[in-house]
């Protein structure tokens, strides 16, 4: 079929031709009416105010050309971080450790940033090339990277100059988001890709903060606040000397600029070492479903190696149902495991998943089981814990809503589940210096214990065993458990003996 196009003339001519002449232009008037526009809204008064907050701010710094001249040398950073998630007790938030040293050298728009181990480099990361990508000096290993995965890292090198030029760089995405509390918040988009706020104080025109949404797999919805403060001159311009963090409220981090040298930088920092072993890029793409494995241990025992990357998951297939054992990392591994074992017992419930403890990289997936439905089986001391991971607020990432009533459930010290050979005894080794509450899966029927942390096999040979390991030596000594292989959730099986010697040395060491 031909079609016919009528373009406004030639529309407007049919009209006339048709509608007496002191018609026509009232007729016209009313069919197409002329847009009304709300200057205080739209996004012209908006770019518009926020490019005059930018531009007050970058002259409260010292000017653009001052500014500009920070984009070459070297900066020394002391940073102290907390490892949230990893306290003993989900109620604790973590202290920040020790300071460590960050030294980030800035030549043509790219920065390599290089993390110190003591005075001994342990990575460096490069930033604003056509791909970034990280060197790991004491696997002598290199990784391409998307940007945004190594965004705590490049905060960590990131002055308020730095965040000021990036905003004007990108200004014309830039939209003015109110006043509050004698701030002027203005939104961008950073060089990462990421929405974000700016705060602004309204008298000096001095940046104050910067803030950014994110989904967290415990907290749900969390706001992530850097806040800029103990403002110096450094070669003429204003620089915040102090960096915090806060996650949720909680400080993350502390960091502050050492120091600042106006030095030329050499190129050959931006290359990738020539020796150095090639690993597997880091991407944050979209998550997608993995295909996992299940290999058969027997009895109705199952054991799905690298259920999420770096951690194992077994499972046993119980008359009234199936019970997972941990629940690492992340909600897509958890929709992963729950996909594959019903592809493999599609007429199968899954009665229960088992957190070996709150640590965030192991309770990572718990929120995948509570929206599907299936109960979470832990310990007292994180009832609490697992309950609020299914209420809270998510309104962002791959999970959304809230669960009103999540299913939570807990057993005290130790318990039974299943019978013959795929019973599974689950039992509270804790406290262990790694957490108050771990749990450990005897399965009596293949002389096995399924263990996440206080004891990991990673290559060939064991060490002396470590304080966790130790305590949890102790404590099988007490059970009096009939084991032949430890099955870690990080790395491969070990044999009994293996585990004994490791902590035969482990002992003589701790008594030198």
């Amino acid at each position: 079929m031909k079609h016919t196009h009528i373009n406004l003339i030639a529309l407007t001519a049919l009209l006339s031709a048709c509608t007496p002449a002191s018609e026509t232009a009232d007729t016209l008037t009313a069919a197409v009416p002329a847009p009304v526009i709300n200057s205080d809204y739209s996004s012209f008064a908006q770019q518009e105010k926020a490019q005059e907050i930018i531009n007050r701010a970058i002259d409260a710094a010292g000017g653009m050309d001052a500014l500009g001249a920070l984009t070459s040398g070297k900066m020394t950073f002391s940073a102290r971080a907390a490892r949230i998630g990893q306290a003993a007790t989900p109620q604790a938030n973590g202290d920040l450790g020790d300071p460590s040293k960050t030294v980030a050298q800035h030549a043509n728009g790219l920065v390599a940033i290089d993390r110190f181990n003591g005075d001994n480099l342990g990575s460096r990361y490069v930033h604003g090339g056509l791909v970034d990508w990280i060197f790991f000096v004491g696997q002598n290993s290199v990784a391409d990277v998307e940007p945004v995965l190594a965004g705590g890292i490049i905060n960590q090198a990131q002055t308020s100059a730095h965040i000021l030029l990036a905003m004007s760089a990108a200004s014309e995405d830039a939209r003015y988001a109110g006043l509050a509390n004698n701030q002027e918040a203005v939104s961008f988009v950073n060089n990462l890709g990421q929405m974000q706020t700016a705060f602004f104080d309204k008298n000096s025109g001095q940046l104050d903060s910067v803030q950014s949404l994110a989904a967290h797999a415990q907290w749900g919805d969390i706001a992530i606040t850097r806040k800029f403060s103990n403002y110096k001159a450094v070669n003429g311009v204003q620089v915040a000397h102090m960096m915090t963090t806060q996650q949720a409220d909680i400080t993350a981090s502390v960091v502050t600029l050492e120091s600042y040298e106006a030095v030329s930088v050499s190129e050959d920092i931006f290359e990738k070492p020539k020796d150095a072993t090639v690993n597997d890029p880091f991407t944050a793409s979209t998550p997608s479903a993995r295909n996992l494995t299940i290999e058969d241990l027997g009895g109705g025992l199952y054991y799905i190696a690298n259920a999420a990357q770096g951690y194992n998951v077994i499972f046993a297939d119980h008359d009234d149902g199936i019970l997972v054992l941990e629940t690492p990392q992340s909600i897509q591994a958890s929709r992963d495991v729950i996909r594959t074992i019903k592809a493999k017992f599609p007429s199968k419930t899954i009665k229960a998943a088992v957190p070996t403890h709150h640590h965030f990289d192991h309770s990572g997936g718990i929120y995948g089981y509570l929206e599907a439905g299936i109960p979470i089986l832990t310990t007292p001391g994180n009832v609490d814990f697992a309950t609020k991971i299914g209420t809270t607020a998510r309104n962002i990432g791959i999970s959304k809503g809230a669960i009103k009533s999540p299913k939570v459930n807990s057993f005290d010290g130790r318990t039974t589940l299943g019978s013959g050979a795929a019973a599974v005894e689950l039992i509270n080794v804790g406290p262990n210096p790694h957490a108050d509450e771990i749990v450990i899966a005897y399965m009596p029927a293949i002389k096995s214990v399924f263990v996440a942390d206080i004891f990991s096999k990673r290559g060939d040979t064991l060490p002396p065993a470590n304080a966790n390991q130790l305590g949890f030596a102790d404590k099988l000594e007490k059970l009096d458990l009939d084991i032949e292989t430890f099955i870690p959730v990080h790395g491969t099986n070990a044999t009994a003996d293996e585990f004994w010697d490791s902590v035969t040395r482990g002992r003589a060491a701790a008594a030198e």
